[in-house]
């Protein structure tokens, strides 16, 4: 194989791994902001029946 083609080959597969670690990242951050948000909505809920709202 030349240089030039290994080198695309190359890029490619570091694009590839760059892309699937972003992913995981964002889908990580997603989950953890909806329990956060989850669990923010209930404490209010729950703050709002004992205050009377």
């Amino acid at each position: 194989m030349d240089k030039p083609q290994e080198y695309k080959i190359c890029l490619s597969e570091l694009k590839s791994k760059i892309r699937s670690s972003q992913m995981k990242a964002a889908i990580t951050i997603n989950a953890a902001l909806i329990r956060f948000y989850w669990e923010l909505g209930k404490m209010i809920s729950e703050k709002e029946v004992q205050w009377g709202g």
